[in-house]
């Protein structure tokens, strides 16, 4: 698997003029890598640059400028950072791997969402799993899974007495009564 899955920029020229800067929106934009909002108010990157004698401005969510840093180990284009992730990236990937080392929570849990949904849009999953998936999608608390879905399925607990009894076994022992379970009482 490639750690450094984006396309670098060998073959393109540098901008003869660049700006890099964090301003905070003074409108709603939308980001020039995954085409999401970037509501007004919130932090963004926007980079200003003059490449072939053509000016351009990219606007950028900070989540998409955080994963990119990451994985631009060669350079990057811009506006290509999903697509060159689901090309030579999310085939392979691997949650907790070395190649997410360093990564905030936030930026792989947006991973491992984006991976997920790409992953259903091959057509190779069963309908159970993705049944599974859109569960997963809408809960709030990510942290644990949705009851009866990834759970596993536990027996009901059954009355000492009464399964001896159903397996005629012989009665408990006076010890056997008093018998307190051990350490945590599992």
């Amino acid at each position: 698997m490639m750690c450094c899955p984006l396309s670098g920029s060998d073959d393109c020229e540098s901008p003869s003029v660049y700006d890099s800067s964090t301003p905070v929106a003074a409108r709603a934009r939308k980001c020039s890598e995954c085409g999401d909002d970037i509501p007004k108010g919130a932090k963004y990157e926007r980079i200003k640059g003059c490449w072939d004698g053509a000016w351009s401005t990219y606007s950028t969510c900070l989540s998409c400028v955080e994963i990119r840093d990451h994985f631009a180990c060669n350079g990057f284009l811009f506006g290509s950072l999903w697509s060159d992730l689901e090309e030579n990236f999310f085939p392979e990937m691997k949650m907790g791997g070395p190649c997410m080392e360093g990564l905030s929570p936030e930026a792989k849990l947006r991973l491992v969402t984006l991976r997920m949904e790409w992953y259903f849009d091959q057509g190779e999953v069963d309908a159970i799993v993705d049944e599974r998936w859109e569960h997963w999608v809408k809960r709030a608390d990510r942290t644990t899974p949705p009851p009866g879905i990834f759970a596993p399925i536990r027996e009901p607990a059954v009355d000492i007495e009464e399964q001896r009894a159903r397996d005629r076994l012989a009665p408990l022992s006076e010890y056997e009564h008093r018998a307190e379970p051990a350490g945590n009482g599992w």
